[in-house]
């Protein structure tokens, strides 16, 4: 098979659709050791494929001191 410009394209739309994820927020609660059971499922049926954490402590990796931590924790649990 010759590699063509219309055939990468084509190659590179495919793995595009098949990477595209679907981005859903869910605040949930639960203690760390549910968290570190979920986590830690090596039987893949858990259901949990990826997993992003959202945090406001210490803004863009600058360290903040545990009283303007909790401050912002706290006005970032009321934007969710």
């Amino acid at each position: 098979m010759k590699l063509t410009a219309a055939r990468l394209k084509g190659l590179i739309g495919q793995v595009i659709k098949e990477n595209r994820m679907n981005l859903v927020e869910e605040k949930i609660g639960m203690s760390f050791e549910q968290f570190r059971n979920i986590l830690s499922d090596t039987s893949k049926k858990g259901g949990v494929q990826r997993l992003g954490i959202m945090t406001s402590e210490n803004p863009r990796g600058i360290g903040s001191d545990d009283e303007m931590n909790k401050k912002l924790m706290k006005d970032f649990g009321t934007l969710l």
